[in-house]
């Protein structure tokens, strides 16, 4: 989102600018004088940049199109500070929250889903990614990998849980956990281990403003308890553990690990491409895990 807006801003700042002049950079209406030194500028006395810097410098050349000029760049400028201030307002209005039951390929593909039919969001603004939360430790450079091949720090031994984390207005936060609540209830029996267990994160945990919504959503379906992590799996209880996601922060899952099937469930192409979308835009990007 943000690198669309700065293009954005950019045009409009910046278009009237490369606009047809009929006498070359930032001509509008120009003095013969200026045309004249221009040309022999143009012959070798002086380098391309000065030409257009010292164009542009001259005071009849800036009289002549000042206004125009003037008129663009504070329209621009004002459209500009328009979306930068939208941008922060959105941001300072919505939540990081990270869920958690059995494996995140099959939950990232929910939450995904439910953000592109019910939020309207799309590719690049998709916010759901895989990753891991909920343990003491990790790795070196905070690093948490799937396994400890070669050494890596992987994620069940250092007490972590496999979870999405997505991007929301606070008011849908409660749709979305009962999106969650349903992931609970249908998750897989072969799927058992403390990295299977049931959690949500939210800044604050049980403390945070929002927690109410997780609770009125649960409604009693579950226990939701504070997470002080490393715990064990939550399999054929109503337990939820709740992070404080200051204390246990969200860390991205592999690349490989994103928008991945989730056999025997293989996703469509459409969902694929949401990968290859952010990978270029560089919301995705490597951990240096094994196996990327």
């Amino acid at each position: 989102m943000v690198p669309r807006r700065g293009w954005l801003c950019a045009l409009l700042i910046f278009a009237p600018l490369a606009l047809p002049r009929p006498c070359g950079f930032l001509s509008l209406r120009r003095d013969p004088r200026t045309v004249a030194a221009s040309t022999a500028r143009r012959s070798g006395e002086a380098s391309a940049l000065e030409q257009r810097w010292n164009h542009f410098d001259t005071t009849e050349d800036w009289k002549g199109h000042s206004r125009r000029t003037r008129r663009w760049l504070l329209a621009g400028g004002g459209a500009c500070l328009a979306l930068q201030m939208a941008t922060l307002a959105r941001a300072e209005s919505e939540v990081d929250v990270y869920f958690g039951t059995g494996a995140f390929a099959r939950l990232q593909h929910e939450l995904v889903m439910k953000e592109a039919l019910e939020l309207g969001r799309r590719e690049g603004d998709i916010t759901a990614l895989a990753g891991y939360a909920g343990g003491k430790k990790a790795g070196p450079l905070e690093r948490l990998c799937y396994t400890g091949l070669l050494g890596a720090p992987d994620h069940v031994s250092l007490g972590h849980a496999q979870v999405v984390r997505v991007t929301l207005p606070p008011s849908r936060i409660a749709d979305f956990t009962k999106t969650f609540l349903d992931q609970v209830k249908e998750r897989r029996t072969v799927l058992q281990g403390s990295q299977y267990r049931a959690v949500i994160g939210l800044r604050g945990g049980i403390d945070s403003p929002y927690f109410s919504q997780v609770s009125a959503a649960c409604d009693g379906q579950v226990k939701l308890v504070r997470g002080e992590g490393n715990e064990p799996d939550t399999f054929g209880s109503d337990t939820v553990y709740v992070y404080d996601s200051r204390r246990f922060p969200w860390r991205p899952a592999e690349t490989s690990n994103q928008f991945r099937d989730d056999p025997p469930t293989y996703y469509d192409r459409d969902y694929k491409e949401i990968y290859e979308k952010q990978k270029r835009l560089g919301i995705i990007l490597r951990t240096g895990c094994p196996g990327e």
